[in-house]
């Protein structure tokens, strides 16, 4: 009598102990492929550079050591819990951050700067002004406030005048 319960209770383990990786991948936000923005918590000073250095920087509250950071890949994410610290996704950045790399990629976005559609570029804002001053040119004008830096200097850089629409 005893034996098939000690069976049952053997197979009811190794089950559960099959699905644990399972579970455990299905809850982990990092589980697929990269890339992520991250929030990695209590970085002392000392310590700050070196990931900046490895990361760059998206951002640093240095009251609380909280660092956000872009990171690419799941080697990245490992380093980072290899030397002790809590990482943390910011899932609506990087569902944001990978929408618009999918539009980019897939050559499908309208308009903006690539990769980044919610932003015009110079020459859409030029355009964007100029249909507003023909639209409503009593309420709208282009106004020349002056030279850029790079127009106004000498070797510079090639640029444009600075406009401002009002």
């Amino acid at each position: 009598m005893r034996t098939p319960a000690l069976l049952l209770t053997a197979a009811l383990t190794a089950v559960l102990l099959l699905c644990l990786p399972v579970a455990a991948s299905a809850n982990d936000p990092f589980a697929g492929s990269g890339p992520w923005m991250v929030r990695v918590y209590l970085v002392p000073d000392a310590e700050r550079t070196e990931i900046l250095e490895r990361f760059g920087d998206f951002g640093v509250e240095r009251k609380s050591g909280t660092i956000r950071l872009h990171v690419d890949d799941r080697e990245g994410i490992e380093w980072l819990r290899a030397r002790g610290y809590l990482v943390e996704v910011e899932e609506e950045t990087t569902a944001a951050m990978r929408a618009a790399e999918r539009l980019a990629a897939a050559g499908t976005q309208a308009g903006g700067i690539p990769g980044y559609p919610c932003y015009r570029t110079v020459e859409e804002s030029y355009a964007a002004a100029a249909a507003l001053v023909a639209a409503r040119p009593d309420l709208a004008a282009l106004v020349d406030i002056g030279d850029s830096w790079e127009k106004a200097t000498p070797g510079a850089r090639p640029a444009t005048t600075c406009s401002s629409w009002c």
